[in-house]
């Protein structure tokens, strides 16, 4: 263990030692990442330190409250989306060049260009990951789609190119943005080609409302 990794695990062992009784108090998933925020431990090396020795010492399953915490909204999710709206979306990685395509109903482009280097979900070259990354951007742009129209929750119908992304990979996405997921496969997706394409465009707020469609183009 090097000498910066093991003084990190000693900050987030005594943090959580010292904060033994107001962390007992907590309830959520979010009460303790708050908690982590307040007193230095958010960074993504600390927080991970952070939540095993939350679970080391006092028994509290941060991942386990998060799982149970995205299940719950799914539920409640499933109930508001039957009067939310239908959103439809195709999605597409290259993961050669670390691209990503988000198209609208009408197979125009929305958003694509290259993942940013600091993003979380850079496929770094994968293929899988790629398509992956591209899915939870559009379930994140569905997300904002779902909050413009003040929606409590929405139905988004999803396809993909490939049969590599799984729904289960996208449930917490899914259950943060408030949507209910109809997930499909597709050759001729839209978003496969742009992914392909140089340049870059940003997803716009003002046309975020044309990826809603009536209920009757649902496939």
């Amino acid at each position: 263990m090097s000498g910066e990794n093991k003084d990190e695990w000693s900050v987030a062992a005594r943090a959580v030692r010292d904060g033994a009784a107001e962390l007992r108090g907590l309830r959520t998933y979010t009460d303790y990442y708050r908690w982590a925020e307040t007193h230095g431990l958010a960074t993504r090396s600390l927080f991970r330190k952070f939540r095993a020795e939350l679970l080391r010492q006092l028994d509290i399953d941060y991942d386990l409250l998060r799982v149970r915490a995205a299940g719950q909204r799914a539920e409640t999710a499933a109930e508001a989306a039957r009067e939310g709206p239908h959103i439809m979306l195709s999605a597409a990685g290259y993961g050669e060049e670390d691209r990503y395509a988000v198209c609208g109903p009408d197979g125009a482009p929305v958003w694509h260009g290259h993942f940013h280097i600091a993003d979380r979900d850079h496929p770094r070259g994968d293929q899988q990951a790629a398509d992956l990354g591209a899915a939870k951007k559009a379930v994140w742009l569905a997300g904002r789609t779902r909050a413009a129209v003040d929606a409590d929750a929405a139905t988004l119908h999803l396809t993909l190119s490939r049969e590599n992304v799984e729904s289960a990979a996208l449930q917490r996405s899914c259950a943060d943005a408030l949507v209910v997921l109809d997930l499909s496969v597709a050759a001729d997706n839209a978003a496969e080609d742009w992914s392909r394409r140089s340049g870059f465009r940003h997803w716009d707020a003002d046309e975020l409302a044309a990826l809603i469609i009536p209920d009757g183009r649902v496939r």
